[in-house]
């Protein structure tokens, strides 16, 4: 259950997650978002604080009605910061990495790292973010004893959105 999460990143010495991508085939940012449609996010989940969502600013309504606190990445500038870095996306992305982490107080640490996204995209990042606060220690979930872990039992809100899809496909199936 999503209450096991602090539990599980102290047992773990983690001080944050990371989840990249969409909500869409990301079944660890759909389990933060509740089901909303998010196509551009990243989402943060520091030790004993709530986690955050950073969003796209089209996607603000969305976003918000996960009921996270949300963060829009045009606090950030990419456009700026790509003037900045001559056109360099991945020295870009890294700078707006850096200050979505320093917005939340998150300078060291280790980062449990989630998501749906381009491996070698992901790989590149790593390594630039490494560089750039080498006080961040990225690691994955190979034994899978974080978020698959708290996935496995459900709370009453999450129970309550299973059956309502089973309603919605068996209502469906009975149309075709």
């Amino acid at each position: 259950m999503k209450k096991d999460i602090d539990r599980l990143m102290r047992e773990n010495d983690l001080s944050a997650i990371l989840v990249i991508g969409p909500a869409d085939h990301n079944p660890f940012m759909y389990y933060f978002t509740g089901g909303h449609h998010i196509s551009a996010a990243d989402l943060i989940k520091i030790a004993g604080k709530k986690p955050v969502l950073f969003h796209s600013p089209m996607e603000r309504e969305e976003a918000a009605a996960t009921g996270l606190r949300t963060i829009g990445y045009n606090r950030y500038n990419f456009m700026e910061l790509l003037k900045q870095t001559k056109g360099d996306q991945l020295k870009a992305r890294t700078i707006q990495y850096k200050r979505m982490f320093a917005d939340l107080g998150l300078t060291k640490g280790r980062i449990m790292l989630y998501g749906k996204v381009d491996a070698g995209l992901t790989y590149e990042f790593i390594k630039s973010m490494r560089k750039t606060m080498p006080g961040i220690e990225f690691i994955g979930d190979v034994k899978q004893i974080l978020l698959p872990t708290a996935m496995l039992t459900k709370d009453s809100t999450e129970l309550a959105r299973i059956r309502a899809m089973g309603v919605i496909t068996t209502l469906s199936l009975i149309h075709i």
